[in-house]
C-alpha cells in the first residue's frame, strides 16, 4: 500500500534547495491527512530543525506522488554535518513511515 524505504540517505550543499518526489503504490483516490518530513540533528532530539507538513513544503502532485521542497533559506543556517530525517503519513488514523535516513549538510564555497 506505500513506498517504505529504510536508510534512504540524502546530500545537500548548506544554502541549496532540497526538494525531492515520494511515490506511494496503492494509494490511488486516497487523500494523506497528514505529511510530516522532519529533521533532527540528533535522533534523540525534542526539537526539529527543518519541518515541512502537507501544504506547507509537502505538495500533492497527483493520486501517487508527493512533493517535498525546503528553501535554501532553511538550510544556510544549518551546520555542516550528519542529520537525521524521516517522512510520515497519516491515512484514516494508520501512521507510515515512508522514508528515514540521514541528511548530510555539505559545505558551500561561494
Amino acid at each position: 500500500m506505500y513506498l517504505n524505504y529504510n536508510d534512504m540517505n540524502l546530500v545537500t550543499t548548506r544554502g541549496d534547495t532540497i526538494q525531492f518526489a515520494v511515490e506511494i503504490d496503492g494509494m490511488e483516490g486516497t487523500d494523506a491527512d497528514a505529511m510530516n518530513f522532519t529533521v533532527k540533528r540528533n535522533i534523540d532530539d525534542t526539537a526539529f530543525v527543518i519541518r515541512k507538513t502537507l501544504n506547507d513544503g509537502v505538495t500533492k502532485i497527483d493520486d501517487t506522488h508527493y512533493r517535498v521542497r525546503v528553501t535554501p533559506a532553511e538550510t544556510e543556517t544549518l551546520e555542516i554535518g550528519n542529520y537525521y530525517y524521516d517522512i510520515e503519513m497519516t491515512v484514516d488514523g494508520d501512521k507510515y513511515t515512508l522514508l528515514k535516513g540521514r541528511l548530510k549538510v555539505d559545505y558551500d564555497i561561494g
